[in-house]
């Protein structure tokens, strides 16, 4: 359906809309004089309407900028410190606001293992009561289920490196519902789980779960299309996406569920015994 032609504004009033909107619209983080000249010269620029306007935009923009860089929000680099030592990341880790997460929950979660574990575990966040209270991942029911299949796999967990993808417990409202980390949680938190990475450089990254498949492997990635496969990373040479244990406590068939994750804890227990490959990351 048109519009009554008696509806439409008149120039003048077209005019200051499009002002209205250039003024709401500019980016003093973009502007680039020299293409906005190149694109549009000046001789012509008496011929726009927001003209009347560019000229205090422009005087304006490294002030605006300022104040936005100001009142960004944190991120996991304002506190990542020089020493990318796990006792030092553990202890920044404390005091990232990088995410919504540190507000309601009771303390950052870090990972935890030797410095130089052959094999990393990351699973998706840490769980209510258990770790978000003690501090510690995989403590509730699917770490001890985690830790009963690494033991039947010979992958004792003393050696191996546990940590999530995200630091802190998501709930949901007041009684401390469990909550899937959001995927802006989930990249908030990554350079954690990078740094955690790049200082131990296992052999065998196992991956637990679809969040820590996508931290790690990518935001599109779908763990279905990858669970089971043996894949090659910047992390390490050899990466196995997997089932999260507490899915398989929540299954309908757990056993299927229990086999195949043992079995890639398993394939990790082999590789990490392994020799290393020339040419292997580690």
């Amino acid at each position: 359906m048109g519009t009554p032609r008696s509806s439409v504004p008149d120039a003048d009033a077209l005019d200051e809309l499009w002002r209205t909107y250039y003024r709401a619209t500019f980016n003093p983080a973009r502007l680039n004089p020299g293409a906005m000249r190149a694109e549009m010269p000046k001789k012509h620029w008496s011929t726009l309407p927001e003209t009347r306007d560019l000229r205090a935009l422009v005087a304006e923009a490294l002030a605006r900028v300022a104040a936005m860089a100001e009142s960004a929000p944190p991120t996991v680099l304002d506190v990542m410190p020089d020493d990318r030592r796990i006792p030092s990341l553990r202890a920044a880790a404390t005091g990232c606001e990088a995410c919504p997460l540190h507000g309601p929950a009771t303390q950052t979660v870090f990972g935890e293992g030797p410095a130089d574990a052959r094999v990393v575990l990351v699973g998706e966040q840490p769980g209510d009561h258990q770790e978000d209270r003690c501090g510690r991942p995989f403590q509730g029911p699917a770490g001890t289920l985690l830790r009963e299949l690494m033991r039947g796999a010979g992958l004792p967990p003393a050696e191996a490196y546990l940590t999530n993808a995200v630091k802190h417990f998501r709930f949901r409202g007041k009684k401390r519902l469990h909550d899937r980390p959001r995927a802006d949680e989930v990249q908030a938190c990554r350079p954690w789980l990078v740094a955690e990475l790049e200082r131990v450089r296992p052999a065998v990254l196992v991956l637990l779960g679809a969040t820590a498949t996508r931290s790690v492997l990518g935001q599109r990635v779908r763990s279905r299309d990858v669970r089971g496969k043996v894949l090659q990373t910047a992390f390490a040479p050899i990466t196995l996406p997997t089932w999260h244990p507490a899915a398989v406590l929540r299954s309908d068939d757990p056993d299927a569920l229990r086999e195949e994750l043992s079995l890639a804890l398993r394939h990790a227990s082999r590789a990490a015994r392994a020799k290393p490959r020339e040419g292997d990351l580690v």
